[in-house]
């Protein structure tokens, strides 16, 4: 177990994976959120793994979560050169290695907002994991009111779908796509993103995916999670929503 964490290295390893259940997932999240240390060490291994799938130029796909840690020959490989890569990132972060990251890394939220929140701003993550129409209501009609009473003061919101959840922002399928192209088109403020492993996961099944304009579609869901968490965003459950 890592010192200031209530989490071991390998439960830690499997979250940045995405293979962990949705409960154990954001018990990681919340404590994330209070705990500077979890939040520090999470991103260390994103980052870590971040390069070692630089290395790889047809990377592993992710494991299914029933796939039992243990079982897996890769994830211990993985383990070990993860384990490797963060020392190396912790150690080398301001020299060559380190700029050779920065270099082809993702766009953080932090380079996204540096310019544009006055200091102490608000800023939601509204996390969606389920298709359920009721919970997109609820994430719609939080999403609206936020934006409302942030018109002026820097706040951003970001809707972050996975798994069942994906079918909020998908044409024919989303019950709410004229309202989401309004928000998007009235507020520069609001974004909506789709995780790239479930679409990986359902083209490869056979499904026709169509996004509604703008929504982004870059990263896995968890990478989101985790880069706007440590950038100081309040995580929010949809089902954890309450009404402004």
């Amino acid at each position: 177990m890592n010192e200031g964490s209530p989490f071991d290295e390998q439960i830690l390893n499997a979250f940045v994976d995405g293979q962990l259940d949705v409960e154990t997932s954001e018990s990681i999240i919340n404590e994330m959120d209070k705990n500077a240390n979890v939040r520090e060490h999470v991103y260390q291994l994103r980052r870590a793994k971040d390069l070692m799938r630089l290395g790889f130029n047809n990377p592993p796909l992710p494991f299914e979560a029933s796939t039992p840690i243990k079982n897996s020959r890769w994830h211990h490989i993985a383990l070990s050169l993860v384990a490797s890569l963060t020392a190396i990132t912790i150690s080398l972060g301001s020299g060559a290695f380190g700029y050779y990251y920065a270099k082809h890394q993702h766009i953080t939220t932090d380079e996204i907002t540096q310019n544009e929140n006055p200091q102490n701003a608000e800023r939601i993550l509204l996390h969606i994991s389920e298709s359920n129409t009721k919970k997109f209501a609820a994430a719609l009609e939080y999403t609206e009111n936020f934006l409302q009473s942030h018109k002026n003061n820097g706040g951003q919101i970001a809707v972050v779908a996975n798994a069942g959840g994906l079918d909020l922002l998908r044409v024919g399928t989303s019950p709410y796509e004229d309202k989401i192209r309004t928000l998007m088109k009235n507020y520069d403020n609001v974004y909506f993103i789709a995780c790239a492993n479930t679409i990986k996961y359902l083209y490869e099944k056979g499904t026709n995916l169509k996004f509604i304009d703008d929504v982004q579609v870059n990263k896995p869901a968890m990478d989101h999670i985790i880069d706007y968490v440590r950038d100081g965003w309040t995580y929010k459950k949809i089902t954890s929503l309450e009404k402004l």
